[in-house]
């Protein structure tokens, strides 16, 4: 899966389940953007072992550490869409 495939996932996974922030999260309360993004890869949202080039390309685009940028207390789940649907065109 190219790191734009895993992106488009993350998205769907983020709107079909919801967002979260300060963990990984679950199908009940939704997905922080590293869990999405790790479940979109692997199939289990603790999994940290998404590739680099997909921690690289959302780090680009955002410029800076993700989990970091998702968990301020300031971030809506509209901007982590718009980073991971950029990151998905890529």
């Amino acid at each position: 899966m190219s790191p734009a495939e895993v992106c488009a996932k993350a998205a769907e996974l983020i709107r079909e389940h919801g967002w979260v922030q300060g963990r990984f999260g679950d199908k009940r309360s939704g997905y922080c953007l590293d869990g999405a993004l790790n479940l979109a890869y692997s199939g289990h949202p603790r999994s940290c072992n998404t590739p680099i080039g997909v921690r690289k390309l959302v780090g680009g685009i955002i410029g800076r550490n993700h989990v970091r940028w998702n968990d301020d207390p300031l971030r809506t789940v509209e901007e982590v869409l718009a980073v991971l649907d950029e990151a998905s065109r890529t």
